[in-house]
């Protein structure tokens, strides 16, 4: 248990260090697990390829959830730096779809949903949550976990 909690210690410094300021752990319990009732982890399938193209699908582990989580956090400040109105507050309280997949060059990628609430989305852990409009409540962003790179990060308009 002390190793588990010292190995995401050092990870979550680690990710501090090269990636600016670690979210609060609302999203993470005391010994440095996901809440996974916040978390629903998708499989790819072949209709989803408006997401990604040439890839096979691939799972996630909890270290790498974390990585994402920092990364969701990282790209929500700088958002939050630059945007005029609809800011998106607390983005470690949102819920979160992801699809992770092997790209065609061996990377892993993973596309993150986030919404707010649950609202009438009882189906969230199943299937995809596609919301026209909703403003800050509602944002997507693709991750290369190789790379530690965010892009195609999209904020829903206001209806």
């Amino acid at each position: 248990m002390k190793n588990t909690i010292l190995i995401s210690i050092l990870f979550l410094s680690a990710f501090k260090l090269s990636l600016g300021e670690c979210p609060s752990t609302h999203a993470l319990d005391h010994s440095g697990s996901i809440d996974t009732s916040r978390y629903a982890i998708l499989k790819y399938n072949d209709i989803q390829t408006s997401i990604f193209n040439n890839c096979k699908p691939v799972d996630l582990s909890n270290e790498e959830i974390m990585k994402i989580e920092v990364l969701v956090h990282n790209v929500v400040a700088q958002y939050n730096k630059e945007a005029k109105k609809a800011l998106i507050n607390h983005p470690e309280k949102y819920y979160k779809q992801l699809i992770a997949v092997t790209n065609s060059n061996g990377e892993k990628e993973v596309w993150v949903n986030c919404f707010c609430s649950l609202g009438n989305y009882s189906y969230w852990k199943k299937s995809i949550v596609v919301v026209l409009d909703g403003g800050s409540c509602f944002f997507q962003l693709k991750i290369n976990l190789k790379k530690n790179a965010v892009y195609d990060f999209g904020v829903n308009g206001v209806g």
